[in-house]
This record gives C-alpha cells, sequence and structure tokens, in this order.
C-alpha cells in the first residue's frame, strides 16, 4: 500500500514538472567589501574553512570546479536543524562568479540555483552579490523570504572576513 502511494506521489510529481505547475522565487543580496575580488574569491572558495567564519552554510568540502559536487550543511536563522546537500557546481570563474545547482530528493520537487557574483568597484573593492532561484512544485509549502536573513548575515561574514584578509596582506 505504501509502495503504491509513493508511486502515486511520484507520477503527480513528475506530472506537474512535465506540464509546467512548478512555482519559482528568487532571493538577491548585495554587500560592498573593502577587498578585491581575488581576496573574496580566495574567502568564498576555501570551503573547508567555513565553519569559521560563515554562519549560513556551516560546513563545506569539495572544490569550486565545473561539474564536481560540493558537500555543504546549511543552518537558516528561521530553521531549527541544519540541512545537509550536495549541490553540483555549474560555474567557476575565478574572481567572478561561483553557481551550483541542488536538488531536493529528485530534479524539480525543489531545486535551487544559489549563485555569487564578484564585481570589482572603481576603489578596487567588490560588489558581492548573493542570490537564488528556487523551482519546483514544494515552493507552495515555503516562503523563500524567510531566508533573506541568511543570506544578509553570511554577506556580512564574508565581508568581515574579506576585509581581515586585505587587512593582513
Amino acid at each position: 500500500m505504501i509502495k503504491k502511494i509513493a508511486l502515486a506521489f511520484l507520477v503527480v510529481i513528475i506530472a506537474a514538472y512535465g506540464f509546467g505547475f512548478t512555482r519559482h522565487a528568487q532571493i538577491r543580496t548585495v554587500v560592498d567589501i573593502a577587498a578585491p575580488p581575488a581576496t573574496v574569491w580566495a574567502v568564498l572558495t576555501d570551503f573547508e574553512n567555513y565553519a569559521n567564519w560563515n554562519p549560513f552554510i556551516v560546513q563545506s568540502a569539495g572544490q569550486a570546479v565545473v561539474g564536481t559536487q560540493l558537500d555543504n550543511v546549511m543552518q537558516a536563522q528561521h530553521l531549527d536543524s541544519p540541512t545537509s546537500f550536495k549541490p553540483t557546481v555549474l560555474i567557476a570563474r575565478e574572481n567572478e562568479e561561483l553557481r551550483w545547482l541542488g536538488h531536493l530528493l529528485v530534479p524539480g520537487l525543489f531545486d535551487g540555483e544559489h549563485y555569487f557574483l564578484l564585481e570589482e568597484t572603481e576603489d578596487g573593492g567588490t560588489r558581492f552579490s548573493q542570490a537564488e532561484y528556487f523551482t519546483g512544485i514544494l515552493l507552495l509549502a515555503f516562503d523563500m523570504n524567510d531566508f533573506v536573513p541568511s543570506f544578509d548575515a553570511l554577506n556580512q561574514a564574508i565581508k568581515a572576513e574579506a576585509e581581515a584578509a586585505a587587512d593582513d596582506m
């Protein structure tokens, strides 16, 4: 009986995805950092060090190489417990952009394409943009704006970490 229910649920999900009955949402936050893009990139891609400074993605392992999978643990401010996810790196342009795609269980159910853009400012600093584009039928159950404080916390933390690293140079 449970197998039949699970199969029916899967069929509904696949049908909804196939017919475009998916929702989408986007979050975008920005912070200016008084450090060059190379310094911000070094902090952003030092995944093993996330536990020391990152209040949102509290653990990470892997490499910023297209096609590889990261092993991340997220602790969003509005959630009681951490969530593990294994996104695939889509773009890794040194000093410019890091982008990954993660799924909940199966593609189309709840997907998040998370990206970080680094743009050099006129004063040699970095405009750091962090965003995520969410899709999937489970978006009906979530308010993605609940993640904004966690995105802002990461932005402020990478700003502090990169500026401290730039001061040490």
